[in-house]
C-alpha cells in the first residue's frame, strides 16, 4: 500500500524478488572504472554496433574494445574473433 510519501512497498518488495533469484554476475577479475563522455552521435553508434555485436552491455562492449586495441585480447570476454580482427 502506498504512504505518505508515494512508495508502493508492495512493488518494492516485488522487484528485491526478481533481483534475489536472479544469477549471480560471474567475476570478471580486477578492474578499473573508466569514465567519459562522448559526443551522442558516437554513443548511439557505439550502442549500435554493441547490439549488433550481441554483447550483453555496453561497459562490456567498450571494456572488450578497449582490451582488444591495447593487446589484451585473452582479457575480451563476450566480442567474437570476427570483430576483433576489425580493431587491429
Amino acid at each position: 500500500m502506498d504512504d505518505e510519501s508515494g512508495t508502493d512497498w508492495a512493488r518494492l518488495g516485488e522487484s528485491q524478488d526478481r533481483r534475489a533469484e536472479a544469477m549471480p554476475a560471474p567475476h570478471k577479475g580486477e578492474r578499473e572504472r573508466v569514465v567519459s563522455r562522448v559526443p551522442k552521435r558516437v554513443f548511439d553508434e557505439l550502442e549500435r554496433r554493441r547490439v549488433e555485436a550481441g554483447v550483453s552491455s555496453l561497459s562490456q562492449y567498450v571494456a572488450d574494445l578497449l582490451s582488444a586495441t591495447t593487446g589484451h585480447a585473452d582479457l575480451v570476454m563476450e566480442l567474437d574473433q570476427e570483430v576483433m580482427s576489425l580493431t587491429a
